[in-house]
């Protein structure tokens, strides 16, 4: 719709019929059904009307031949009177026929008054009719309605589109500076909330997350620890994904316990003021990690804290004793052209890696091997992660949705289009 193309760009009568049409199609056809009834009553009363009129005029026309008729008649009486007069004058014979003369002379007068009088509202009932004929009140009647009805429809779309823009995840993140994050863990055991099965890897996770646009559960991490927190803000687990889009469902500041229903993320408090929801969540008052449902999710970047090979101890974790998982994500990334950033555990800032390589140094006595990962030194801002340009196209999407299908990895696979 066009309001979209900018907040103070007021919407079409086409954004608003589209509307109407999506989102309130009962009211829609209410509001047309009026519309066209009260029109009809207009041509109806037209109609009447201009029956009325014609009979009007008709008697208009008989009543101005009668009024000539008059005329007519009265100027042969003061004709014959005046006849009347020269002959017979003086005689006094003829006093009395010409005093019969003056009095229907009389009677003609005051019968042209009468007919002109009946006239004149006729004429005066003719006009009101020709005022009604003109009149446009069911048509302003109509008009109203459905310019009521629309101007609701624009403050409805308003309401909807304050909604989606508290809602989306591009624009909170950079109100907030804070990046939404969706973390691969699984285990090979009681524990695990998803509806895929125990024991899948990080990387079937990830593959299934793109390709399949499911919607997950992300937690918000601040790019900067907050000054009253004694540790910046946790992720669910330390690798994953980092998001620059998508469609924030629901928003609690603490672990919801989310699950799939239906094809949707089901669970946790969700109010009917989204942003004030999510500011909530965002800005909530420890490090432990909250939970936001995301609809339509758009990756971003992969990542993993820098603590993220102590976070394997315990046997339960799929990827316990994989010592390559940093060299995993990263060599991913780089065969996807998708960034890997490092999340420093005691900052809570996010580094571009770089590579990742061996060193030697000395524990002791003893010279050890390690692997060490190189990453730029500014550490990342907020704009770096929403603006880059990494999207799978759609040959590799099909790909992997195609992999991530033959390998059965749900628990229901009803749940595949939307699984996370």
């Amino acid at each position: 719709m066009g309001i979209e193309d900018g907040q103070d760009q007021q919407p079409s009568q086409e954004d608003l019929e589209q509307f109407a049409q999506e989102n309130n199609p009962e009211e829609l056809e209410q509001t047309e059904a009026g519309q066209a009834e009260l029109e009809a009553q207009h041509e109806e009363r037209q109609f009447e009307v201009a029956e009325k009129a014609e009979r009007l005029q008709e008697k208009i026309k008989q009543k101005e031949l009668e009024i000539e008729q008059v005329f007519e008649e009265l100027e042969d009486l003061e004709t014959q009177l005046a006849e009347k007069q020269m002959k017979t004058m003086g005689k006094l014979l003829n006093v009395f026929e010409i005093r019969a003369l003056r009095e229907k002379i009389g009677a003609e007068v005051l019968k042209s008054g009468d007919l002109q009088g009946e006239l004149a509202g006729l004429k005066v009932l003719y006009e009101d009719f020709q005022k009604e004929a003109r009149s446009r009140i069911e048509i302003n009647q109509a008009e109203r309605m459905v310019s009521e009805f629309y101007s609701d429809q624009a403050d409805k779309l308003e309401a909807r589109e304050k909604d989606k823009q508290a809602r989306d995840v591009t624009n909170v993140s950079r109100e907030h500076n804070a990046v939404l994050t969706h973390s691969f863990l699984s285990t090979r055991g009681p524990g695990q909330v998803s509806v895929m099965k125990r024991g899948i890897k990080w990387r079937d996770m990830f593959h299934a997350t793109l390709a399949l646009d499911p919607e997950i559960s992300t937690a918000s991490t601040r790019m900067e620890k907050p000054a009253e927190q004694y540790a910046p803000d946790e992720s669910f687990f330390a690798l994953g994904i980092l998001l620059k889009g998508g469609e924030i469902r629901s928003a609690n500041d603490s672990d919801a316990g989310t699950n799939m229903q239906g094809g949707e993320r089901v669970g946790g408090y969700s109010s009917d003021d989204a942003g004030k929801d999510i500011d909530s969540s965002i800005n909530k008052k420890s490090s432990h990690h909250n939970e936001i449902s995301v609809r339509k999710p758009k990756a971003a970047a992969l990542f993993f804290d820098s603590d993220v090979m102590s976070r394997f101890t315990h046997g339960g974790f799929t990827e316990h004793g994989n010592d390559r998982i940093r060299e995993e994500i990263f060599e991913e990334g780089q065969r996807l052209g998708m960034p890997v950033y490092q999340r420093d555990k005691e900052s809570g800032q996010y580094f571009l890696v770089t590579g990742i390589k061996e060193e030697t140094i000395r524990e002791g006595f003893d010279k050890v091997q390690v692997r060490v990962v190189q990453h730029e030194e500014k550490p990342a801002n907020i704009e770096d992660i929403l603006n880059n340009d990494f999207e799978l196209d759609d040959e590799q999407k099909e790909g992997m949705r195609k992999d991530i299908l033959g390998k059965e990895l749900f628990n229901d696979q009803s749940q595949v289009a939307v699984a996370a």
